[in-house]
């Protein structure tokens, strides 16, 4: 009889207190409510943008991109010798104070900091590299033209591209190699021990109807240790893969491991294959499938749909591989798209970017307690993912309730410590507005789009629970 009530009591408890129980089931979003330390917007009178963020080893957080109206309330040294509408700000680990900046002539396009807090920034200006405390540059170089993306090895090899072209810099600044890869490159990253320490992606045009992937790790003087993807378009067509892939963001995770983003426009594609044998589909321990969010199925017509790996900088092998797609009412997969990437030291993954349907259970998803608004395209989404991607930890849009925040994709994302740092952009075109927690800026500052940015303290998780502050 005691087991007996003891069952009941216990079945109860479950009908009362399950609508505020978040953990869920393995194959779907584990968490309902994001919990935030601190989200703002960021940004002056005129068009403002985030477009690259990091969290340095001292936990001090980094902002970057365009603010020419923008003053964060403390005086910006100028590296280059010019003011512009370039900015890097940095703050505390808590997000609510300034601690210096630095302004460049033209918008900050990319940013990556080291293990010693020396950061690379790239844009129109070219190349520099700057000291945590943001004051003279531990070197520059403004004779390469404009960089649109770069980054920084623990050793201070630089990997810049601009151009169409690949450049390698030491930690003087002086040239190690340079090289164009072909094809369109979108993304470059540097690091580890191995050969293999220069990586790339893009896609080459094949044929008039046919876009096909590429990665490539090189040594520094750009000879190629190893390529994965840039199948022939034959072999390609002959394997019935013919939906277009483009390798578009890569990074260098704090695990050691390369991490790779990339677009597709259906299921038949090569990111269903092995990256460096287009006959050989991965098992399901490596391109991992748990429920209708990460597997492509039930899609009509060409969707932009997202895919991210996890590789062996060493040699280019797949260690973990899936897809990502959001779903109409109806239940057909739709458009996401993906723009950046990083791994934390314990391999768990965050991506952010920009979702052109519903994510999984959207409507019940929390921000800091706060639903979110109403669905419009393009809201900012950020997602976290188990290191063995069996979960998704959090995947969440910011729009704010009574609001929208379509046309304002999450740009970037950053994490060391235990702490995770995101940026996106905000339309101001139609209302849209988005959650703010604790804010420095609780309201956009004007023009036409308005920085906004949000950090987050986590610890590592057990998989099968939530992850929590």
């Amino acid at each position: 009889m005691r087991r007996l009530r003891t069952g009941l009591l216990l079945f109860v408890l479950l009908l009362v207190f399950s609508p505020f129980i978040t953990i869920e089931s393995s194959a779907q979003t584990v968490n309902r409510d994001l919990p935030i330390r601190r989200a703002s917007y960021w940004g002056g009178t005129g068009a403002d943008s985030v477009n690259a963020v990091e969290v340095l080893p001292d936990s001090t957080l980094i902002i970057a991109g365009s603010a020419p109206n923008y003053g964060i309330g403390v005086p910006a040294s100028r590296p280059l010798g010019q003011n512009g509408r370039g900015l890097i700000a940095r703050y505390n680990d808590k997000g609510n104070q300034p601690l210096s900046a630095a302004r460049l002539p033209n918008p900050v396009l990319d940013l990556e900091a080291n293990a010693s807090g020396n950061m690379v920034a790239c844009g129109a200006f070219g190349v520099v590299v700057l000291p945590t405390d943001l004051s003279a540059p531990v070197w520059s170089r403004t004779d390469v033209g404009a960089v649109s993306r770069c980054a920084l090895a623990d050793d201070g090899t630089v990997a810049a591209l601009g151009g169409g072209q690949v450049r390698v810099f030491n930690g003087a600044g002086a040239d190690l190699g340079s090289w164009s890869p072909g094809g369109v490159v979108n993304d470059v990253a540097v690091g580890g021990s191995a050969a293999a320490r220069v990586f790339e992606v893009g896609y080459t045009q094949a044929t008039s109807t046919l876009q096909i992937a590429y990665v490539r790790g090189r040594n520094t003087s750009g000879s190629v240790q190893w390529t994965g993807w840039a199948f022939s378009a034959s072999a390609v067509q002959t394997a019935s893969l013919g939906a277009d892939s483009r390798a578009e963001r890569v990074s260098f995770g704090l695990d050691g491991n390369l991490y790779i983003s990339g677009y597709t426009d259906g299921g038949n594609s090569i990111f269903g294959r092995d990256p460096q044998n287009i006959n050989s589909t991965p098992p399901g321990t490596v391109l991992v499938k748990t429920d209708s969010y990460n597997n492509p199925f039930n899609i009509s017509g060409a969707k932009a749909l997202g895919w991210y790996g996890r590789f062996d900088p060493s040699d280019g092998e797949l260690l973990k591989g899936q897809w990502l797609l959001t779903r109409l009412s109806d239940g057909k997969g739709n458009s996401v798209g993906i723009r950046a990437i990083e791994a934390d030291a314990n391999g768990e993954v965050f991506i952010v970017g920009e979702a052109y349907a519903t994510l999984d259970r959207r409507n019940s998803r929390r921000v800091a307690g706060l639903r979110v608004g109403s669905y419009s395209g393009g809201e900012p989404f950020f997602l976290h993912i188990s290191a063995d991607f069996s979960q998704r930890l959090y995947w969440t849009t910011f729009a704010l309730r009574g609001k929208t925040a379509g046309g304002s994709p999450a740009t970037a994302i950053a994490t060391r410590n235990g702490v995770w740092l995101m940026g996106a952009n905000l339309s101001l075109g139609g209302g849209q507005r988005l959650i703010t927690v604790l804010p420095r800026q609780a309201t956009p500052g004007g023009g036409t789009q308005d920085g906004y940015w949000a950090v987050r303290t986590y610890t590592p998780t057990v998989l099968g629970l939530p992850n929590s502050e």
